[in-house]
């Protein structure tokens, strides 16, 4: 988070980020290969949009537990 932003611009920037992933991802496709490398680099991203919502939360004084949560998501793994 950059020194200038406010909670709710960090807030908004990671919201921004995280809908143009998931646009990104329902892109239509034949197959999806995801390997070791493709797997930990989309987990560091997801961790860090965490992190930037928890921080941002934290400054607004509103709960971890108040953050939204993803209930659902859809997708087909194919090993190797």
């Amino acid at each position: 988070m950059s020194r200038h932003s406010t909670p709710i611009d960090t807030i908004d920037r990671v919201l921004r980020s995280m809908r143009a992933g998931a646009a990104l991802y329902a892109l239509p496709r034949e197959v999806t290969v995801l390997d070791q490398n493709d797997r930990r680099e989309a987990a560091d991203w997801l961790n860090g949009m965490a992190n930037e919502l928890e921080a941002a939360f934290s400054m607004l004084s509103i709960p971890v537990q108040a953050m939204p949560c993803i209930i659902d998501a859809e997708f087909v793994e194919v090993r190797s």
